[in-house]
């Protein structure tokens, strides 16, 4: 059963609690109106594209819960593979290698060590025994010559990773912005991308992003192709009033990963604070709303905006009074005491 929702279908709650009757040796389960026959090989999934589902503890007693939602990380790992392959395909080669090489070298010791085990158990007289000296001399020489390879093939995949590792910053800031076309499904279950069509426009961002033998010019084309290719390409299929909220996730997105943003200043924005029942002054005027006024006392509380209360008590007559009726309050000249605000502090304020 696909694309489930957070509530199930009653319809399969003889099946979810297994309410099966044996008769005359047959197993059966009553489905609707209809009677069954159940065979114990049956199973039965539901899958669902909800990112982040809550499902009440019943529902959660009677299946098991496993979410294949990709991770940041596990993103990151997968997308530094994708950039490396394609800007230094031997070094890709290389690591890979050593990976199958690695494994070989843990499978073959471990093939020793039991070899070794095996003469030592099975040996009455290990002193007396030729041939069990003999493998154990053998195991001892494979084992030094294995334990030498690992040890330069180590060596050569710490030189291989931090030249891997260059390409880091610009996984890891695709990897982040991934999520925001994952979190467009809230707005609308309509607007959902696999992560296929991600990688294939990252592939193709490489591609056709500028080249330059300068690591930091390289990833810095790189970034601008991908976010401006991501942009383009998402916003063909949202509806135009969904285009500023895109491009807000995307801002928000860069700003946290870059550590530009304000936790604090985010969840305002979300939320407009949480009131503790704290006193406040009293409302000065007739056309902010008590909801508003109170948002404007818990934005006074934040970093940047102290003495935002006391500011608007003298000035709300005057600046605030104009910027609120201004039919452009986006391009409104603030005052001296506010123009330190970024970006986001104003949208905030």
């Amino acid at each position: 059963m696909e694309n489930v929702y957070e509530e199930l279908d009653p319809a399969i709650e003889p099946l979810l609690q297994k309410q099966i009757v044996v008769k005359g040796g047959s197993m059966t389960l009553k489905l609707g109106d209809a009677i069954i026959e159940y065979a114990k090989e049956f199973k039965f999934y539901l899958t669902t594209k909800l990112r982040n589902p809550h499902y009440l503890p019943e529902v959660s007693t009677k299946v098991t819960l496993i979410n294949f939602m990709i991770t940041f990380e596990g993103l990151s790992d997968q997308l530094l593979n994708q950039v490396v392959e394609k800007e230094n395909p031997d070094l890709q080669t290389k690591k890979e290698a050593l990976v199958i090489e690695g494994a070989k070298n843990k499978n073959k010791l471990q093939e020793v060590e039991d070899q070794i085990l095996h003469t030592l158990q099975t040996s009455e007289d290990i002193l007396g025994d030729a041939a069990g000296i003999e493998i154990l001399q053998n195991a001892k020489v494979v084992s030094d010559d294995i334990n030498k390879k690992q040890a330069v093939a180590e060596k050569v995949e710490i030189e291989i990773d931090e030249a891997r590792n260059g390409y880091k910053p610009v996984a890891t800031r695709t990897s982040g912005l991934f999520f925001c076309i994952a979190d467009l499904a809230n707005v609308d279950p309509m607007y959902q991308y696999s992560l296929d069509f991600y990688k294939g426009l990252f592939d193709v961002a490489i591609l056709s992003s500028e080249k330059s033998d300068d690591l930091e010019e390289r990833l810095g084309f790189l970034n601008k192709e991908m976010l401006e290719s991501l942009y383009r390409n998402i916003c063909r299929s949202l509806f135009e009033r969904h285009k500023p909220i895109f491009s807000c996730l995307l801002t928000i997105k860069l700003k946290e990963m870059e550590g530009t943003l304000d936790a604090a200043h985010k969840k305002f924005m979300l939320t407009g604070g949480v009131s503790l029942g704290d006193a406040m002054p009293d409302n000065p005027t007739d056309w902010v709303l008590e909801k508003q006024w109170g948002e404007l006392n818990r934005l006074a509380k934040l970093k940047s905006f102290d003495g935002l209360v006391e500011h608007f008590l003298e000035n709300h007559a005057g600046f605030f009074r104009n910027w609120y009726d201004s039919s452009s309050p986006q391009d409104f000249e603030m005052c001296e005491k506010w123009q330190h605000l970024d970006k986001f502090e104003h949208l905030c304020l």
